[in-house]
């Protein structure tokens, strides 16, 4: 099995940054050029008094000298004249990659191609190529022939001498031209050849054959084979010169058989295609002979109207490889998951107002020369260490390498010095995509040498390639609603993704699918205590109704670069380092060693860089002093080894030392001999303040937010990528996707029924008297003080806002109990206290402003153990209370005992709820942070069990840590199931399911398992009931995602930030092609940019239509319970996100082995309470 990259978990806000470039558009080969119709003879003809001044630009040969290296060749001019040229980065250094992203190789030795920043031309206008490029050698690299055709006979090609380099670079003399477009003739240079008489298209098509070829026997092929094949099979000659024999004459088909009239091209298509094998390429060193046709590029956009085949005849079958797999590539096709399909593929949902958006969405465009399939590579790097002095005759120990940059620059090294002509997309771990089979068997070993920076010191790594299996691209290029599911697979999806990051990802820093520039450049923000807040980009290609590149911004946390004694400054929160001593770093060592538990550090004497190593900290250690060991037998401390052997003395003997490498070692660092490595991530979870300033500095408006993606756009830089360039002909497209979009209208509220309904304005609207208001009794409840700030003064006043705005609200509460209590926040104090005042129906908790800790015991203490109800507030609430925080205080209490804030009103009840019993269910799971240990995931269940889609219950279980799907569904559903039945005496005929934080790789799982739960659920209870046969619907919410709307039109928005109006919706074109899919943006954004919910029917038994369900989601985002505003999502998903939060609390402080998920008991979570929306 091939090797599977390790997952890596972060965490990280979301928002914007990067850089744009003028893209390049890919040269044409002589079977794209064979395809054009007769008409282009008149558009050539038309473009004739253009081509005399034009031609004056065309260059010149020039004679090249031996000695002198050249350059890769001429840029390509940009297919897209929208395209204007982008301002210069602004992640800091320059783009040099973006016009040199080839190596330039000497004719002896081939270098490793390590691009270099250089700022982007602010030209908008195509470039006309420049004379010395006819120094310049081409790279665009010909693609074997997969299908042999027949060739007209050719005249055999007369070589003179030549030097070395101009063997290896060909400069070719000027010959005798037919009439040619511009294009044609800016970028054709050719070698003085005899030519057979042809026609003027023949002349303007045929590229001339430079280099021997292997001749190949007529095969009938379909008109997709010749006008799709690569370039002929030639046999290369070295980069030093090589006398050629004269050409052998070939056959080829004559033109008329490739330019056919569409209608024979659709005919011919669904003829079998006979496979010929094709020989094997030579062993020995070749350079490929580049030849561009004079026809300008054409690219194919996804919607083309073509009919093809679903797979090419040699691929395997849809995402499956050939000899080994690869977890992280395979995937059922989507026919094989069976999801209801759109009932017209080309439209959705009609209702609301139509308007326009633009979304960070940038169409991918295919080069016709983009290939069927991709040949897969299974990739194993090790590090051969070098063996201690006395040892080398042992054998090399060798390791596994996680380093990903590390990784890319071997593989890149490995490449330039075997086969520096081709490009293959890498993905940093295990896998290798090369447009055809690359010159070598079916597996590939080789040693190569890095230089290790750290080190000073060249280090040698083995590489070992080995040929995986094909992959079928060809369905990505044909990409439109109502294509055959069949060929539709994520492993597809994944290789694009590859081959569109791979350069990218060689020069930027790679976490997960975002990119951050180098961190040399400016930092954005200082979050404190040791962290730096950076920006960067995030892509990702994506399946619509044609192929997308998502592009959006990345906050992110990185640790500062810096000495170890600032940081351990700032963690303990000290101004000077003479300020640290012994004491202080052991009071607070827990934090410290949280924060270095990981970190890579950089260890080196001063004034001695060859001493500088590299270590990963485990923790702290003893100081220099107290640690002592064997030093030729003889036992010496730190301080003392460093004094006498290392010629150092150590300022701090007294602080702790790091403690460094392998965990069963005991290598100690003195502190102030190490400084942090730049370029860290940091995926532990942040601290509240700086959470605050991060949010603060990444929450935009959608006019910043939008440059931001273009400058992340241009950053990234995908178009300038060699491997789109020269191994896979792909292009994005500079400018982001506009598409339709709707405003669905809100629904029609009811509070009191004694009073008129209301709709919401802006996604927001004003409580009246609730539905169902609550009581509470004198003396039924009270107020505990847990802050030790004293509030006595302010409670009377704070009990007389609560009771005067619950009357408005018809709400009943009489006197608090008093005295009113404090006591301090130790666990044992709460459980006694709530013990003692059990009878109470409501206790409110005043808690400190920054202390989670106390809200979990107090949670865990109240619910679990005793079985009251509470409901903490902030102390900053009490001592200066506001009327609307009041007003949501009494949202919640209201809910908390049974009440009904507000409901549908009868006519704004949605359609496909209407006339039925229903049961909605919400469901999601918690993970704990990536830096936790020994935590459990939470899985919640929330369930409604009454007609006005108000009241819910919860179910809440452990599981293990990681693990999405929830493991014990089909006894949760159960338990719903019966509470529904007895509350309502009647069983539900629908069920309609969200489900939240599901992944496009997960929903296989939820439909083999989740959904499968809910069903053995539901037929278990039939056993009971015969009758109940519930129809299911499944909606998957997505959050987490990088999709972003921006309305074209300023009449469009309502807030300050020019956000979309909330109920904007976006169901076509960047949307799945087939299924039910849509984006909704339900709330009125507060701050910054507002983020759409994706959401996704896999399951629609009740046949809902798209409109059905798009008005159920919405109206239901405007149930939520804590305010009287619409929310992000959907109610019941929203409760099952704050159940899963509770559970979290009441875990808080435990620890889960293995072995506890075995025992059933032990990973529910009953709460002693008769209260079902407690977790309110």
């Amino acid at each position: 099995m091939p090797r599977k990259g390790k997952k890596k978990h972060r965490v990280q806000q979301e928002e914007d940054t990067s850089t744009s470039a003028p893209s390049t558009s890919e040269q044409q080969s002589p079977s794209q050029q064979q395809q054009k119709q007769p008409q282009q003879s008149s558009q050539q003809q038309q473009k004739q008094p253009q081509q005399s001044s034009q031609q004056q630009c065309l260059p010149q040969p020039v004679q090249q000298q031996a000695s002198q290296p050249q350059a890769w060749g001429p840029r390509p001019q940009q297919p897209f004249p929208q395209h204007q040229a982008s301002q210069p980065p602004a992640w800091g250094g320059s783009l040099m990659h973006a016009q040199q992203p080839f190596p330039q190789h000497q004719a002896s030795q081939p270098q490793v191609w390590v691009p270099r920043p250089q700022p982007f031309p602010r030209s908008s206008s195509p470039q006309v190529p420049q004379q010395q490029w006819a120094q310049q050698p081409q790279q665009l690299v010909q693609q074997v022939q997969r299908q042999p055709v027949q060739q007209v006979p050719q005249q055999p090609v007369q070589q003179v001498p030549q030097t070395p380099q101009q063997g290896a670079w060909r400069s070719q003399q000027p010959v005798q031209q037919v009439p040619q477009t511009p294009q044609q003739g800016a970028w054709r240079s050719q070698q003085p050849v005899q030519q057979v008489p042809q026609t003027s298209q023949q002349g303007a098509w045929h590229p001339q054959q430079l280099v021997q070829q292997i001749p190949q026997q007529p095969v009938p092929q379909t008109p997709q084979q010749g006008a799709w094949r690569s370039q002929q099979l030639v046999q290369q000659v070295p980069q030093q010169y090589v006398p050629q024999a004269p050409q052998q004459p070939v056959q080829q088909v004559p033109q008329q058989h490739i330019l056919q009239a569409p209608q024979q091209v659709a005919r011919r298509q669904e003829q079998p295609v006979q496979q010929v094998p094709q020989q094997a390429p030579t062993s020995r060193p070749s350079t490929s002979s580049q030849q561009v046709s004079g026809a300008q590029q054409q690219f194919e956009r996804g919607d083309a109207s073509v009919t093809r085949k679903a797979t090419s005849p040699s691929s395997t079958s849809s995402g499956q490889l050939s000899k080994v797999s690869v977890p992280k590539y395979k995937f059922k096709s989507e026919k094989d998951l069976n999801i209801p399909r759109r009932k017209d593929p080309k439209k959705a949902g009609t209702v609301g107002q139509r308007i326009r958006v633009w979304t960070n969405m940038f169409e991918i465009v295919f080069h016709k020369n983009f290939v069927d399939e991709a040949v897969h590579y299974d990739v194993k790097v090790v590090a051969i260490d070098k063996l201690p002095r006395g040892k080398e005759g042992s054998e090399p120990k060798k390791r596994d390498i996680k380093n990903k940059t590390l990784l890319r620059e071997i593989f890149e090294r490995c490449r330039s010095l075997h086969f520096p002509e081709r490009y293959p997309a890498y993905d940093g771990m295990a896998n290798a995509f090369a447009a055809r089979d690359l010159p070598f068997g079916d597996s590939f070993f080789s040693e190569v040498e890095i230089f290790d920076k750290d080190r000073d010191e060249n280090r040698s790594y083995e590489v070992a390639i080995n040929k995986a299996g094909k992959i079928d691209l060809s369905w990505l290029k044909y990409i439109k609603p109502g294509l055959d599911e069949a060929i539709i697979n994520q492993t597809s999806i994944q290789v694009l993704d590859v081959i569109l990051r791979h350069a990218p990802a060689s020069r930027l820093i790679s976490v997960g699918k975002s990119l951050f520039p180098p961190v040399e450049n400016k930092r954005l923000e200082a979050l404190g205590k040791g962290l730096d807040l950076h920006v960067g980009g995030f892509t990702s290609a994506i399946i619509g109704w044609k192929p997308y590149l998502n592009v959006d911004v990345i906050h992110k946390a990185f640790a500062t670069n810096q000495t170890i004694l600032k940081l351990l400054c700032q963690l303990c929160g000290l101004r000077e380092e003479s300020e640290l001593d012994e004491k202080t770093v052991m009071y607070y060592e827990r934090d410290i060693c949280k924060f270095l538990n990981g970190l890579k550090v950089n260890y080196a004497l001063p004034g001695q860089p060859s001493t500088k190593r590299t270590f990963r900290v485990n923790g702290l250690g003893p100081n220099s002093i107290n640690h002592k060991f064997d030093v030729k037998g003889k036992m010496c401390s730190t301080q003392e080894y460093f004094a006498s052997l290392k010629n150092y003395r150590i300022n701090w003997p007294t602080l702790p030392c790091l403690w460094v490498g392998k965990r069963d070692g005991k290598t100690y660092l003195p502190l102030e001999l190490c400084q942090v490595v730049p370029g860290q991530p940091i995926n532990r979870k942040l601290e509240e303040e700086q959470c605050t300033k991060m949010i603060r500095f990444a929450a935009t408006g959608t006019e910043i937010r939008k440059e931001k993606i273009m400058t992340a756009f241009n950053g990234i830089n995908v178009n300038r990528s060699p491997v789109t360039q020269c191994e896979f002909p792909v292009r994005v497209n500079p400018t982001m996707k506009e598409v339709e979009a709707r405003i669905l209208p809100p629904p029609t509220l009811q509070y009191d029924s004694r009073m008129q309904p209301m709709k919401p304005i802006r996604g927001t609207w004003r409580a009246t008297k609730f539905s169902t208001p609550a009581r509470l009794d004198d003396a039924t409840w009270t107020i505990v003080n847990i802050c030790p700030q004293p509030v006595d003064n302010k409670l009377p006043d704070f009990v007389k806002e609560l009771t005067d705005q619950a009357s408005k609200f018809g709400m009943v509460i009489g006197k608090p109990k008093l005295p009113y209590l404090k006591i301090r926040g130790q666990p044992r104090e709460i459980e006694q206290l709530f013990t003692r005042e059990k009878d109470m129906k409501l206790i409110i908790v005043i808690l400190p402003n920054h202390t989670d800790s106390v809200y979990g015991k107090v949670k865990q203490i109240s619910e679990l153990r005793v079985g009251v109800l509470t409901q903490c507030i902030k102390v900053k609430n009490i001592i200066r209370p506001n009327l609307s925080t009041i007003q949501n205080i009494l949202l919640k209490i209201n809910s908390k005992l049974n009440g009904i804030n507000h409901t549908f009103a009868p006519m704004g009840m949605p359609e496909c709820l209407r006339n039925t019993h229903y049961m909605l269910i919400g469901a999601d799971v918690s993970h704990p942070s990536p830096d936790a240990k020994n935590i459990p995931s939470v899985a919640a269940v929330a369930a409604s069990h009454d007609e006005t889609t108000f009241k819910y219950n919860v179910t809440i279980r452990l599981q293990q840590a990681k693990q999405e799907e929830i493991a014990d569904l089909k006894e949760i559903m159960l338990k719903h199931i019966v509470f529904y039945v007895k509350e309502m005496r009647k069983i539900p005929k629908k069920i309609i399911f969200y489900r939240d934080g599901v992944s496009e790789g997960q929903i296989a799982m939820v439909l083999d398992k989740e959904i499968r739960c809910i069903k053995e659920a539901c037929r278990e209870y039939a056993r009971v009931k015969p009758e109940f046969k519930p129809e299911l619907t499944f909606v998957i919410v997505q959050k987490r995602h990088h999709i972003r709307l921006f309305p074209t039109r300023k009449e469009d928005s309502d807030d300050k930030n020019y956000n979309v109006k909330a109920g904007t919706i976006v169901d076509t074109e960047i949307t799945h092609p087939n299924h039910i899919d849509f984006y909704l943006v339900s709330h009125a954004s507060i701050q910054g940019t507002a983020r759409p919910t994706k959401y996704r029917c896999i399951c629609n038994e009740s046949n809902f239509s798209e409109d059905q369900l798009e008005e159920l989601t919405y109206h239901l985002c405007h149930m939520y319970a804590r305010c009287t505003r619409s929310v992000s999502y959907p109610a019941p998903t929203y409760y099952a996100h704050l159940a899963a939060y509770r559970g979290r609390m009441w875990i808080q402080g435990d620890s889960y082995t293995d072995s506890d998920f075995q025992d059933k008991n032990k990973c529910k979570l009953e709460p002693k309470l008769i209260c079902p929306m407690s977790f309110i």
